[in-house]
């Protein structure tokens, strides 16, 4: 019997032989790639409140409360049908410091003083005052 002494490994067709080296080359031109490949991550979370809605809460009325546009908050919280939000369901303010628990006190408050004049004249009209 003769015996053949093996060497090393043999090729067979014109295949390259993968090795660690050539593994790790290849991974390294990936990773170059993706990182020049313009893709953004972000590396802080959105600033911003969740809010859950109450029963009778408009996304009109919590978007004036918020100080936020109508049209930001629906394309925020992919809301197709703004004038018909769901008591609670949770919806994302951006740029909200503070979850506020009463949204029609909130709009209130934005109200401007002259016009608060106005509506405070008006209700006195409406009611007589009783004579001495």
């Amino acid at each position: 019997m003769e015996r053949r002494a093996v060497s090393g490994p043999q090729r067979t067709g014109s295949l390259p032989i993968i090795t660690g080296r050539n593994v790790l080359g290849l991974l390294l031109i990936v990773v170059l790639l993706l990182s020049c490949s313009g893709l953004q991550v972000r590396s802080q979370r959105p600033q911003g409140v969740y809010h859950r809605v109450k029963s009778g809460e408009t996304l009109s009325a919590i978007a004036k409360a918020y100080q936020v546009r109508l049209q930001d908050l629906a394309e925020i919280n992919n809301i197709s049908r703004p004038d018909q939000i769901e008591a609670d369901s949770v919806i994302f303010i951006p740029d909200a410091s503070q979850v506020l628990d009463d949204i029609i006190t909130a709009v209130k408050a934005q109200t401007p003083r002259a016009h608060m004049a106005v509506e405070g004249a008006t209700e006195k009209e409406a009611r007589p005052e009783a004579a001495p």
